[in-house]
């Protein structure tokens, strides 16, 4: 077994993307109070950090961002409601949110306090500048109180991810940064033997056809990997190269089970379902060593629908054996 790790090696702009600045943080928190977190807690860490962020931007007070004076130099649409800057047209969608959020939290649970608690966020094209405003956020979140009884926390350090290893860029006790390359490193070349390879769905994956959720035995290679260069083609733009290579060759096989799920919506007070997929994909055939590029960038990425709610996230894992991405 070999899991599919994030080694040092060339950039992503020499491989698939020629002009992603992509960088990868992981946020170490300790519970100051007891926290109560659901199964895929991402929806729930990106509603903290929502409220928090547009605490900070907002300078109006206005309920919405419609109509709002300052909207185009606020930060909050930016990097919170893309949507609500309206640069939507024929043939162009709304960018996504340039962050996704990782959480290893798959199931309900309750962090006692002291207890440490860790996630991840994928940055996509943001300046320093906002990094630190997204730390700054998340710290006004875990101020405020996660999870349904609001539980306080607080966050301690930040580290980055380059090569191998996670380095500390920030501290709770110093508040300073250190100067860092948020740039996400490629494995130079393709693996041996990569005739196989499985990817791991850690949170439920929402792939569609024609407007419909797939059950697993409608998922086909065409409509995986339709999935997923839309998603790196809405995180890159025209930064995006070479084109995408054929899923002919490709057979796949699943073992995944559909997972109903909702999420609570404070903004929209009501229940919002997002079932999806949870299990493996197995593709098989020699045309994976043209897809190992955009399949390892998918693992930081995600696919599918709600990726900015977490779902979506999968490691590849080659043998059978599950581990960690990085």
């Amino acid at each position: 077994m070999r899991v599919m790790e994030a080694t040092a090696g060339q950039q992503l702009d020499t491989a698939v993307s020629a002009g992603l600045p992509m960088g990868l943080y992981r946020l170490q928190t300790v519970a100051e109070q007891p926290i109560h977190l659901p199964g895929f807690a991402g929806a729930t860490l990106r509603g903290a950090l929502g409220h928090a962020l547009r605490e900070l931007s907002c300078m109006t007070g206005m309920a919405s961002c419609e109509g709002c004076p300052l909207l185009r130099s606020c930060r909050y649409p930016a990097l919170f409601e893309p949507k609500a800057l309206g640069t939507a047209s024929p043939g162009h969608p709304t960018p996504p949110p340039p962050y996704i959020l990782r959480s290893p939290v798959t199931r309900p649970h309750t962090l006692r306090p002291g207890a440490q608690f860790q996630f991840e966020m994928a940055v996509f094209g943001l300046s320093p500048a906002d990094v630190e405003l997204l730390v700054r956020a998340w710290q006004r979140a875990l101020y405020k109180g996660l999870g349904t009884r609001r539980g306080r926390a607080r966050l301690v350090s930040v580290q980055h991810y380059q090569g191998q290893r996670w380095n500390e860029v920030w501290q709770e006790a110093h508040s300073e940064w250190s100067p860092h390359l948020a740039r996400l490193l490629q494995p130079a070349g393709v693996p041996d033997d990569l005739s196989t390879l499985t990817l791991r769905f850690m949170s439920p994956v929402r792939l569609q056809h024609r407007g419909r959720l797939c059950h697993p035995e409608q998922v086909t290679p065409p409509i995986l990997l339709a999935a997923l260069v839309r998603r790196l083609k809405l995180v890159a733009g025209a930064a995006m190269r070479p084109a995408p290579p054929t899923s002919d060759g490709l057979a796949l096989s699943t073992e995944m089970r559909l997972y109903r799920w909702e999420r609570q919506s404070s903004r929209q007070g009501r229940a919002i379902r997002l079932d999806g997929l949870v299990g493996d994909i197995h593709l098989t055939g020699d045309a994976l060593k043209a897809w190992w590029p955009w399949l390892w960038l998918g693992q930081f990425t995600h696919l599918g629908k709600n990726v900015s709610h977490g779902l979506g996230q999968y490691q590849l894992v080659h043998g059978g054996e599950a581990g960690s991405p990085v």
